[in-house]
């Protein structure tokens, strides 16, 4: 009966470091296969990404490698932006001073807005030591706001996947 009580009690704790331990970000390897051109992400799993929707969040980031390197991008949906069509993004890792707010254009669509390349090193650091982040994004506009919540466990084992890091 000791034997089972223990085997039992050992795996139940197996099964919970395994859940603690899983990671929230993921990489994944998108290679074109006609030009050969690196276009790698890492985001949130499926699971994380519902959880942080289920949650409120309405902004989510991911990183991407283009041909000039490595982007960071928010899906935040649709928004008009300026007259220089861009919007506001306000991010802040755990309990670090807040980034922003500062201008990001819209992509294609408006539905996201990419970093300006001047503010990745220092951020993409930040986001590898931390444990969770606060996005905000503004749409000067109309004033429109939203924004998410992410966790940020596993963040730096994906990155570290990308060719296009910095």
């Amino acid at each position: 009966m000791k034997l089972g009580y223990k085997l039992v009690t050992a795996l139940v704790t197996l099964g919970l470091v395994s859940t603690s331990l899983a990671a929230s970000w993921e990489y994944r390897e998108l290679i074109d296969g006609f030009t050969d051109k690196d276009n790698s992400t890492i985001s949130l799993t499926d699971e994380a990404t519902n959880k942080a929707i289920s949650s409120g969040s309405e902004a989510l980031f991911f990183l991407k490698c283009f041909d000039s390197g490595i982007g960071l991008a928010v899906f935040h949906g649709y928004m008009s932006g300026d007259s220089d069509d861009q919007v506001t993004v306000e991010m802040r890792v755990d309990k670090n001073g807040p980034y922003g707010p500062s201008y990001w254009n819209l992509a294609t669509g408006s539905k996201a807005s990419f970093m300006p390349d001047t503010d990745l090193e220092n951020y993409i650091q930040q986001l590898k030591a931390g444990n969770s982040v606060i996005i905000r994004v503004r749409d000067p506009f109309d004033g429109d706001m939203v924004q998410g919540a992410m966790p940020l466990d596993g963040f730096a084992a994906a990155y570290e996947k990308l060719s296009c890091r910095i």
